[in-house]
């Protein structure tokens, strides 16, 4: 058998190969033992027709068959003598012109191959680590997010709604006639935006009424749709907001604290724990895209492909075609990088023989409360071997650290704070009117 390889952009390779005279008349002979077995001809018994009277009969279709055979064997034996890995299906081109015995045959093979991977310079990568430092205005913050969720709403009676008041209301909203959504016991507050000015105007003025329904007709945004949303809406009450007091009792409220300094030493620890968290987290980003900075790679296009599908699938792009066109070519850029940080890091754990044990990858399923099919396995075992690998990249990396005051909103303290159980029975402590 005879292998040109012409390398192709995009990590396609083309291979040409020819297949010699003898092998061809072997598959031939394997074929036409195929169809002896399988044939039936009128004056022979199956499996006993003569080889010259099915050369004669069916000579073109066991050259069909012959031509399978040829063509399977002949790359599977071409791509392990050339150590090259394919991504997916070939693309086989192989003429008009059907193989015959005692010829050579020659078709054309057109693939996709796992990039060429070779790391430089991964070891002793120059980073610089941001120390976060919590300051008592973080940790007041979080005091106030916590008075913020903990609030009392008292009932207010012998008025109408006025603005920025808190109802409760109990809302249908149909799309065209067809419902769209429904709330029961809904608590919001006018202004915040959760539903559009139209419909709060009509609440503003109006007293609450258990039974009494309300309809609200709101048109969408210009451009949106021709759809009409409508609203059936009953006003259940009003709300006034009262905020707790934050002392001792109101850390004892929480269910966890006997003082007010024990929540400030818990809400500190927390804090602190979540930004050494997002300092790793910059730091491993950061040594990686200087990874991609310093290893130029040609990428298979099918692996950027598949990247993107997953994009798209996490993004739950809108169902018009011409908005997914759009927003899958703004997702490019990202794939080609997870695409590159991929084969990067893995290149790194296979050089430096980092693995997930079968301990590590029971462990995580634990942690993560799911239940090991080989499937969660593999993903497992992914994940435990990238994150490995990151922690080795930065323990060989030389790390300057930096100090960087953290100035937080409430906003910004309800995305950092990890989410906790409410312990606080509701109406305990004591309240004061903001």
């Amino acid at each position: 058998m005879k292998i040109e390889i012409e390398k192709l952009p995009e990590c396609k390779q083309q291979f040409k190969i020819e297949v010699s005279a003898e092998e061809v008349d072997r598959q031939f002979e394997i074929t036409y033992k195929e169809l002896g077995r399988e044939t039936r001809v009128d004056g022979f018994r199956q499996g006993k027709v003569p080889l010259p009277i099915l050369k004669k009969r069916f000579r073109e279709v066991a050259a069909s068959e012959a031509l399978k055979k040829i063509v399977s064997v002949a790359y599977t034996e071409a791509v392990k003598e050339k150590n090259i890995f394919p991504l997916g299906d070939p693309d086989v081109k192989v003429g008009e012109e059907l193989p015959e015995e005692k010829k050579p045959f020659s078709f054309q093979v057109t693939i996709e191959t796992w990039p060429d991977v070779k790391v430089k310079k991964y070891k002793g990568l120059s980073l610089e680590r941001e120390r976060i430092e919590i300051s008592n205005e973080e940790i007041e913050a979080v005091l106030e997010m916590k008075r913020e969720e903990n609030a009392d709403f008292l009932p207010v009676e012998g008025r109408p709604v006025q603005k920025d008041d808190w109802v409760v209301i109990d809302v249908k909203s149909f799309l065209d006639e067809k419902p769209f959504q429904s709330a029961e016991g809904y608590l919001f507050r006018l202004g915040s935006g959760v539903f559009p000015p139209e419909f709060e105007e009509k609440l503003i003025g109006k007293l609450p009424e258990a039974d009494e329904e309300q309809e609200i007709e709101v048109p969408l945004p210009e451009g949106k749709s021709s759809a009409k949303l409508l609203y059936r809406v009953k006003l259940k009450g009003i709300k006034e907001r009262r905020l707790l007091i934050v002392d001792d009792e109101f850390a004892r409220d929480l269910g966890e604290f006997n003082s007010l300094a024990e929540l400030r030493e818990d809400i500190k620890n927390k804090l602190e724990a979540r930004a050494r968290e997002e300092e790793e987290g910059k730091l491993q980003g950061e040594a990686v895209d200087l990874l991609i900075k310093e290893n130029e790679m040609e990428l298979p296009s099918r692996l950027v492909e598949e990247q993107l599908d997953h994009l798209m699938l996490v993004s739950r792009a809108s169902d018009e075609e011409e908005g997914k066109n759009e927003l899958r070519e703004k997702l490019r850029p990202l794939a080609i990088k997870q695409v590159k940080s991929s084969l990067i890091l893995e290149e790194i754990s296979r050089r430096e023989n980092i693995v997930a044990t079968e301990e590590e990858i029971k462990k995580e399923a634990e942690e993560s409360k799911i239940s090991l099919t080989k499937e969660n396995r593999e993903d497992l075992a992914h994940r435990i071997k990238r994150r490995k690998t990151l922690d080795f990249l930065i323990n060989q990396a030389e790390v300057k650290e930096k100090e960087k005051p953290l100035v937080l909103t409430p906003d910004q303290v309800r995305m950092l704070m990890p989410q906790e159980k409410k312990f606080r029975k509701p109406g305990g402590g004591r309240i004061i009117v903001p």
